[in-house]
């Protein structure tokens, strides 16, 4: 889990976006920060498949694979 989180960190800062951590009434979120404003994710895949979207949508390299 620590790993993934650090690669999915890594990958976000490459972009020049942030990926963050809340703990809300609701629980713990990750929010992903970007040029348009912050997304809310419940896991860490869900993030990063709103990251391989981004960057499919922004022309951008795609995401390397975890290792």
């Amino acid at each position: 889990m620590c790993e993934r989180l650090r690669w999915v960190s890594h990958e976000a800062l490459s972009r020049g976006w942030q990926l963050l951590g809340r703990y809300r009434t609701a629980g713990f979120t990750y929010v992903l920060k970007h040029e348009q404003g912050e997304m809310d994710f419940k896991t860490l895949e869900e993030v990063e498949q709103a990251m391989r979207n981004l960057c499919w949508d922004r022309g951008l390299e795609p995401l390397g694979q975890h290792p």
